[in-house]
C-alpha cells in the first residue's frame, strides 16, 4: 500500500470525524439552549398567571 495514499485517507477521515464532532456539539448546544428557553418562558409566565 502506498504511504502517500494512506496519509491522504487518514487526513480525510480526521477531517470527517472532526466535522461530525462539531456538528454533534452544535446540535446538542442548540437542543440545550432550546430547553433552557422553554424553561425560562415557563418561569416568566408563571407569575403573570397569578
Amino acid at each position: 500500500m502506498n504511504i502517500g495514499f494512506f496519509l491522504i485517507v487518514l487526513i480525510a477521515v480526521a477531517i470527517v470525524f472532526s466535522m461530525g464532532f462539531l456538528l454533534v456539539e452544535t446540535v446538542l448546544k442548540m437542543v440545550r439552549d432550546e430547553s433552557w428557553n422553554v424553561g425560562a418562558r415557563a418561569e416568566r409566565h408563571r407569575p403573570l398567571r397569578k
